[in-house]
């Protein structure tokens, strides 16, 4: 008997579908849809028992098939490493729908797609609500598809240009921004008399003056305004099989964004502008594409760059971990600049692999959390992984939201087990749905704490991959990685779950997590030296600014 699914990206198209036509089950396909078809009984395909290791697998491979024959990826700048960005984010997008609608139609070749017909378009380069799902569809599957309906509203995006203005004094560093805990770094440079400035894009506000005033650092404001330029083609130089379905989606993809893109480009152009005017001493970016990439690589002969990587980013171990590696080092690490900090000893196995042409700078923690006290009263176990929204997601090294959803259940069966409490510390792009996930697992503990508060409580952090197993390992937190898939191991550990003072176990079964959990609580000295440096982050940045400067 043939059935009728439907693939939807929002709770918003999932109700439209079901309003109009009753589908035999829904395909959900970020974690909102797939935590509201549970929550209100909702038929659907469960994600987790069709999906494999071989999935993600093919995911990247073709994604990387597509992108080597566009792109000379050893010599893109930083810009240029936005549009692969963009490139690859969206044909993960193209590979996952297209490899997962194949399994459910192997299994029912007479199956039907229904689409909710949405193209619309929001003028922000990623956002839930750019829809893709119906484009993809019709594309890949022309004669299996029933629309509901033709949407294609697009937000115009006003195309952009900017200049640096105002009377600004040279300064001795420029910063990026202050994420990523880099108000440390604006902290030892006032404290060594070193001139910070900070860029502003757009007019400074009374928020950003008062920010500056308590921080001590200048903004440098570079003043937006519209464009009359002609709109860049950005695939003209693309070379593409035009009957390729797959380089017509992704060309289609482009050329919509070609205004975001433009527009990136512009803010490139006045960084130029900004470091030709001011001749900083030193500028530091956590980016290595993109705008925060741009600053790195164009900075004047005088200027020395340095990148600090915001994210962790370790060597590979074998074939098929090595694409998913070199993309998060792509964005993060092997960019250009003069010098690279390597703030743990996993970086500097990183770099011995990867290979950035930037020189090495061993610095120790920076921007990482640190705990140096080592507080005794340690009682929970905390539960922190990256996880991605539909328009970016990521594979291999990254679960995704259904396998996610499953490291939640196993841990709701450890928590009758142990009396120390499960809290699970969301990321960001999984926040929207604490509500949906403390109804569905009300065992755990979805804390909103800041990340500091919780490793100062945290007996253990369990991860699967994601910055917060540095963040731990500064805070003197064993970490367990635990990867039920047999997949991907982050980084070195210890495999034997009874052995005993060790900073980091690679865990692929519950029994073994139980184990692990218990050799922790009897380990009274865990090897954190093997994986980190000593000091603390003020008197890293101190030693850096000296060494540099």
């Amino acid at each position: 008997m043939s059935k009728i699914i439907s693939p939807v990206q929002t709770i918003e198209e999932l109700i439209f579908i079901n309003n109009e036509a009753k589908p035999d089950y829904f395909i959900p396909l970020d974690l909102e849809p797939y935590l509201y078809c549970i929550d209100q009984k909702i038929p659907y395909i469960e994600l987790e028992k069709i999906s494999d290791n071989h999935l993600h697998l093919d995911i990247i491979q073709n994604t990387d098939k597509y992108l080597n024959e566009l792109f000379n990826l050893r010599e893109i700048d930083a810009f240029e490493r936005e549009l692969v960005g963009v490139c690859r984010f969206y044909l993960h997008l193209i590979f996952f729908i297209q490899k997962i609608l194949h399994r459910i139609l192997g299994n029912n070749p007479i199956a039907n797609i229904i689409i909710s017909g949405w193209q619309q378009q929001t003028k922000r380069m990623y956002a839930a609500d750019n829809y893709q799902v119906s484009r993809i569809v019709e594309h890949l599957f022309p004669n299996k598809i029933n629309k509901l309906s033709n949407i294609e509203y697009r937000q115009s995006n006003q195309l952009l240009e900017y200049c640096f203005e105002g009377n600004h004094r040279n300064c001795d560093i420029i910063l990026e921004g202050l994420g990523y805990n880099f108000k440390r770094f604006l902290k030892s440079a006032n404290s060594n008399k070193l001139r910070v400035g900070i860029p502003n894009w757009g007019s400074v506000n009374l928020k950003n003056w008062f920010k500056s005033n308590i921080y001590r650092y200048e903004n440098f404001n570079l003043r937006s305004f519209n464009s009359d330029a002609k709109k860049k083609n950005y695939t003209e130089n693309l070379n593409f099989d035009e009957n390729d379905p797959i380089y017509q989606l992704l060309i289609t993809h482009i050329n919509e964004k070609s205004s975001c893109l433009q527009n990136e480009e512009n803010k490139c152009v006045a960084v130029e502008q900004l470091l030709d005017r001011i001749k900083p001493k030193l500028v530091s970016s956590v980016h290595c594409r993109g705008v925060g990439g741009h600053f790195l690589e164009n900075s004047p002969k005088e200027t020395i760059s340095l990148c600090i990587p915001h994210g962790t980013v370790t060597a590979t171990t074998s074939l098929k971990d090595q694409s998913y590696r070199r993309t998060i080092a792509e964005a993060v690490f092997t960019g250009k600049s003069d010098y690279v900090a390597q703030q743990s000893k996993l970086t500097v196995q990183a770099y011995n692999d990867l290979k950035p042409t930037a020189k090495p700078c061993e610095s120790g923690n920076l921007i990482f959390e640190e705990n140096l006290s080592n507080p005794h009263a340690k009682s929970i176990i905390l539960y922190a992984v990256t996880h991605k929204n539909f328009y970016g997601m990521q594979f291999y090294g990254v679960e995704t939201f259904y396998e996610f959803l499953e490291d939640l259940r196993i841990l709701e069966k450890i928590q009758d087990n142990i009396q120390n409490k499960v809290f699970v510390k969301l990321h960001p792009a999984a926040q929207s749905s604490i509500k949906q996930l403390s109804d569905q697992y009300p065992k755990i503990v979805f804390s909103q704490e800041k990340l500091s508060s919780l490793l100062n409580k945290a007996l253990v952090t369990i991860s699967f991959s994601s910055t917060v197993i540095e963040d731990s390992l500064y805070s003197k937190v064993p970490v367990i990685l635990f990867d039920q898939w047999k997949r991907y191991q982050h980084c070195p550990a210890e495999l034997d779950p009874t052995r005993k003072d060790k900073a980091v176990y690679y865990i692929n079964r519950q029994e073994s997590l139980l184990d692990c959990l218990n050799t922790i609580q009897q380990s009274t000295h865990h090897n954190f030296e093997d994986y980190t440096f000593a000091g603390n982050s003020s008197q890293n940045f101190n030693s850096l600014l000296n060494r540099l400067l």
